[in-house]
């Protein structure tokens, strides 16, 4: 039960769990915000989206919440929840999921930068609308080239969405011969080799110009009710 006033510890119950000999598939993240990623990305040697207040007055940025998803699910939460999860300053009253904006950097006013709610990122796009999602269970991965005219990108079931199927190990000797770029797949292998995260998904945008960056990461992975792919499901479940 969840007391009101007092903070919810997560890492506690995980460790309570492993030491009955029960262990907790990704128990050891709990916070996936944008902010808490940009830092790990920084830690591990790879680039992130995170925006600098200075900087040229037309460059254009993309205005997020800080929580996955515009807080939608925390927003749910019953209220003493909400107070003993500390989340109150997180839940943006402003941006919900679909609501993210691009801004030019001389437009954005000083509360935008300050709110811990929001985060402020680079705006990456491509001519082709392209973006790629990663799954990866253990050290089985699947790549997702996939397409998306929206500002926000999500798997659309567009036809030409392409899945690679290859493993950590593969990934980091650039031994699996797939057609997609080698920087991509090095960035992918570092990602997943370096975060205690067993099971989970994380999409890449990229410049058209074999540039990538990690914008999101999902510990509850979804690829849409449309299509189920037995093969791919199994693949990953034996992972873990």
């Amino acid at each position: 039960r969840i007391r009101s006033g007092s903070r919810l510890r997560i890492r506690d119950l995980t460790e309570r769990f492993v030491e009955r000999g029960i262990y907790v598939v990704n128990g050891l993240v709990q916070d996936i915000r944008k902010s808490t990623l940009h830092a790990h990305l920084e830690a591990i040697g790879l680039p992130s989206l995170k925006a600098a207040k200075s900087g040229s007055s037309d460059e254009i940025l993309f205005v997020k919440t800080d929580l996955n998803y515009g807080g939608e699910l925390e927003r749910w939460l019953p209220p003493e929840s909400i107070t003993a999860s500390g989340l109150e300053h997180l839940i943006s009253p402003e941006i919900g999921a679909y609501h993210y904006k691009t801004v030019a950097r001389g437009m954005l006013q000083e509360s935008v930068w300050t709110d811990p709610a929001i985060v402020v990122e680079k705006y990456v796009s491509n001519d082709e609308h392209s973006f790629f999602r990663a799954y990866f269970s253990g050290e089985r991965v699947v790549i997702v080239k996939a397409y998306s005219p929206g500002l926000i990108k999500k798997l659309s079931s567009d036809p030409r969405d392409t899945n690679f199927v290859t493993d950590l190990e593969h990934l980091k000797t650039g031994t699996d011969e797939l057609p997609i770029s080698v920087s991509l797949k090095k960035d992918v292998a570092t990602f997943v080799e370096h975060t205690p995260v067993e099971f989970g998904c994380i999409d890449i945008v990229h410049d058209g110009h074999d540039q990538h960056y990690v914008v999101d990461l999902n510990l509850t992975p979804y690829a849409g009710t449309r299509i189920y792919d037995d093969f791919l499901n199994n693949f990953l479940r034996l992972g873990i």
